[in-house]
């Protein structure tokens, strides 16, 4: 379910950001392709399910603060090198690529400590 919300938020803000972004001032449109990397990314989590509360209540909360800990590794070494030279679009890809490593994380250690698939194509 929260696949297809994701995909349907997603599909909205691909159609209607600039305007829905417009509503609060001109300025805020440029934000459109940050918002872009946003949805991506949560696009891309809902893919991999509740690996972190998984993980949690399954007695792993160390593998999720790892997840954690490395994704903010990565977020601000990411951070360093994009957000200069892109801006905004450098900001919204660090969102994009810190979402995609934490999540990654989260799955192999589910598979791996748990040994169940968490991820929405997990029954085909």
């Amino acid at each position: 379910v929260r696949a297809v919300v994701s995909l349907g938020a997603f599909l909205m803000f691909i159609l209607l950001g600039k305007y829905l972004l417009a509503i609060f001032g001109p300025e805020f449109e440029r934000g459109y392709v940050f918002l872009m990397f946003l949805s991506a990314g949560q696009l891309f989590m809902s893919l991999f399910g509740p690996c972190a509360q998984v993980l949690m209540l399954s007695g792993h909360q160390d593998r999720s603060l790892l997840a954690s800990l490395a994704s903010v590794v990565v977020m601000a070494a990411e951070a360093y090198f994009l957000i200069p030279s892109l801006g905004l679009t450098g900001a919204g890809i660090v969102a994009l690529l810190t979402n995609i490593t934490w999540i990654v994380i989260l799955y192999h250690g589910v598979r791996r400590k748990i040994g169940i698939r968490t991820d929405v194509f997990a029954s085909y």
